[in-house]
């Protein structure tokens, strides 16, 4: 064992001795070419330097005649310019003196002209001034000639109105006095209007008041009402107009199911104001004027009618349809707030 220490102890200091002279030789081998190449990089150095010095020799041994050829040839073309500009100021001096001498010699020529000129525009204007003045004397008197006539005639004219608006006045005054006996007569007969219309503001007031003591039923076309005893046709119409109303009259389809529908005894008979009294037999009118619309009729109707005969018209409840019947016969009836009820009722009430 210790021999074996032994043998890898000394093996170390063989490698260590080995790799440590190794060292050496690389780092000298290294240390000389690094040498090597400084000395020639050295000698480049200096081989360059040499060339560039032996360029800028001949570079300026060339660039010298060109240069001194260059200012030679500046200085001719300056003294060239200097005597282009002598040129032109003696050729301005030249022509300054020209026309100067032009100017003079002309001179008296043109001033006789000119002024001979002057001469005859002076003759002009004086043969113009002449010819305006007998122009204007002409003109005052075409104008003194025309305005002689036209000052008469205004004359004769201012006359004529002055008459004429007399004559209005005196016109204006009878028509004034014809206005005011009218507005007079027409407030007489106002007066008279307005207390006729009372009256009939109050009669209208009392007899559709009078309808208000009974029970009326309000449907969507009127004010009705359905009587609860029965009578004949005369005497229901009677009591319709002495309670401000009359006897139903049916306009419209829509009140005719309206009334149908609302009158309180079913299965009966109400007396409406439709009749051929003063007709035709067999001609039926409603009391506003309208003939009865014949779709109305319920089966096999109008059949009562006939000469010497008066048939009315009465509403059955049964069915809504329209029958004719004997005048006198005693039934029920309906009775309609007049139109002119109507009418007032809404006014009063605005």
């Amino acid at each position: 064992m210790k021999k074996f220490e032994q043998d890898k102890a000394s093996t170390i200091n063989f490698l260590d001795t080995r790799l440590t002279e190794i060292k050496s030789s690389i780092l000298g081998d290294v240390y000389a070419k690094l040498t090597d190449m400084i000395q020639v990089n050295e000698r480049l150095s200096i081989a360059q330097d040499q060339r560039i010095d032996g360029l800028e020799t001949k570079i300026t041994s060339k660039l010298e005649p060109l240069v001194i050829d260059i200012e030679r040839k500046l200085s001719v073309f300056s003294e060239k310019v200097e005597k282009m500009e002598e040129k032109k100021l003696l050729a301005r001096d030249i022509q300054k003196h020209s026309f100067e001498e032009m100017f003079h010699s002309l001179n008296s020529s043109v001033m006789f002209e000119m002024n001979q000129r002057f001469t005859r525009a002076d003759e002009k204007l004086t043969e113009l001034d002449k010819h305006r003045e007998d122009t204007i004397e002409n003109l005052n008197k075409t104008i003194t000639d025309l305005v002689k006539p036209l000052a008469q005639d205004v004359r004769e004219s201012s006359l004529r109105i002055g008459k004429q608006i007399e004559q209005l006045k005196n016109e204006s005054q009878v028509r004034g006095q014809e206005m005011t006996n009218f507005l007079s007569r027409a407030a007489d007969s106002l007066k008279k209007v307005f207390l006729l219309l009372n009256k009939i503001e109050i009669k209208l007031l009392s007899d559709c008041s009078k309808a208000s003591r009974l029970t009326l039923t309000t449907l969507s076309s009127g004010q009705y009402y359905f009587s609860t005893v029965e009578t004949d046709w005369y005497k229901a119409k009677a009591f319709c107009d002495r309670f401000g109303m009359q006897l139903a009259s049916i306009e419209t389809e829509e009140e005719r199911k309206t009334l149908f529908a609302s009158a309180p005894i079913k299965n009966n008979y109400y007396w409406l104001s439709g009749s051929d009294i003063g007709h035709i037999p067999g001609h039926f009118y409603w009391s506003t004027g309208h003939r009865v619309d014949d779709t109305w009729w319920s089966s096999g109707q109008p059949n009562d009618f006939g000469e010497s005969k008066e048939t009315c018209i009465e509403l059955h409840t049964n069915g809504g349809r329209l029958i004719d019947y004997k005048c006198n016969d005693d039934d029920y009836f309906i009775c309609e707030v007049s139109p002119d009820c109507k009418y007032f009722n809404n006014l009063v009430q605005q």
